[in-house]
């Protein structure tokens, strides 16, 4: 199975390897995505360190925020509902964020439980000179440019 092969492979590197899976028909009716969302095997949510879905906000879930929403500034237009969050204090958490689906960047925007009541985290979001860099990056890539050593690139090079 995938799923296994990626776990072993991540494990046996210490890397984060992130996959996607579809969803069943169950998440179109679900307020918050669970594991039982998953179509397929449920062998994959054993595996998983990290569950999520991602989808677009319904009015139901903006009602939930109204109070956060009428501060101002915020235009989510997607949600990510962590399901399971394998060794971090922050599981069945959504995170509020807006998504350019034609650049597919992305602005994080806050964190709720399910009932939709903000928590408050300790993660910083990358501040404008690590936005600037990461773009500078992305532009390189783009554009052809090295931007990796060769003694680094070995090192990440992997022959399966």
């Amino acid at each position: 199975m995938l799923s296994a092969c990626l776990k072993n492979l991540a494990n046996e590197l210490d890397m984060f390897v992130w996959s996607g899976s579809q969803m069943n028909r169950e998440a179109d009716d679900m307020d918050f995505l669970t594991q039982s969302c998953i179509r397929g095997s449920r062998a994959i949510a054993d595996k998983i360190d990290v569950g999520c879905g991602i989808r677009q906000p319904n009015d139901e879930h903006l009602k939930t925020i109204k109070n956060i929403l009428k501060q101002g500034g915020y235009n989510p237009t997607h949600i990510i509902d962590f399901f399971k969050n394998r060794g971090s204090k922050y599981n069945q958490v959504r995170i509020w964020l807006e998504v350019d689906l034609a650049t597919g960047r992305f602005k994080e925007y806050f964190l709720t439980d399910t009932s939709g009541n903000q928590i408050p985290t300790d993660v910083m979001f990358a501040e404008d000179s690590e936005a600037k860099l990461a773009e500078e990056e992305i532009e390189n890539i783009l554009n052809g440019k090295d931007i990796i050593e060769e003694e680094e690139q070995e090192k990440v090079t992997i022959t399966l």
